[in-house]
């Protein structure tokens, strides 16, 4: 019985931007994007997004 060969080719591509836009000695202000692109079996790709914003305080919160 021979043996099925299997080929995978896959290739991923993504990107990460991220920006400070506010950036104070109280608060931090982000704005993330990603962007993914994959292609798999030859034939196939799919396109993938994630965005975010984001806000942080350097405050300690005290007991």
């Amino acid at each position: 019985m021979a043996e099925a060969a299997v080929k995978i080719e896959k290739a991923i591509d993504w990107q990460i931007l991220q920006l400070n836009i506010v950036a104070t000695r109280h608060v931090i202000g982000r704005v993330v994007g990603v962007l993914i692109h994959e292609n798999f079996g030859g034939k196939g790709s799919f396109f993938e997004s994630t965005h975010a914003i984001f806000a942080q305080s350097t405050n300690k919160i005290r007991r």
